[in-house]
């Protein structure tokens, strides 16, 4: 038997700062757009949302669907671990109500987004407030796709059956 103990650890695909962030009841954020936002079809069950895999896989397909998009965002004073001061990566969980307000703001675009309502799924609104003074150096864009699936479970899923698929 042969072992290689030259063999480099895994490139890691999700930094332990950032998480997703869905203001709660009643909080508003301060957040400026670093790229892009990408849609995804979910349901919610138990208070939790759940990333639809389509009918033939999806064991919650029954319930409504519904529509979340995820952005990421540097957000004034918040962590997904608290509240912490200074400005921090996230990312952004979008509900139907801002989608096309968040898809037409443009990269360094400032807005503030709150939960109106006492429900964790109640409607979000948001207020443009300007954009990132070009002076000062914005951090770069990043793929929300990984957090996504750390946040919902379904990372080492997908990992499991891509290496399965190998």
């Amino acid at each position: 038997m042969h072992l290689d103990f030259n063999a480099r650890p895994p490139k890691k695909t999700c930094s332990s700062s950032i998480g997703l962030l869905a203001p709660q009841p009643g909080e508003e954020r301060e957040c400026v757009l670093l790229g892009p936002m990408c849609g995804l079809e979910t349901h919610w069950v138990s208070g939790r949302t759940i990333p639809c895999l389509g009918e033939s896989e999806c064991r919650v397909h029954h319930e409504p669907v519904t529509w979340k998009g995820f952005a990421p965002v540097l957000c004034k004073n918040w962590t997904w671990r608290g509240k912490s001061p200074g400005d921090h990566l996230g990312v952004l969980v979008v509900t139907e109500e801002i989608g096309v307000d968040v898809d037409v703001l443009a990269r360094g675009s400032i807005f503030t987004v709150r939960r109106n309502g006492p429900k964790r799924n109640s409607p979000l609104s948001l207020i443009v407030k300007g954009t990132w003074n070009l002076e000062v150096d914005l951090p770069a864009s990043f793929d929300v796709k990984p957090y996504v699936l750390r946040a919902t479970g379904l990372g080492t899923v997908i990992q499991l059956r891509l290496r399965r698929a190998e």
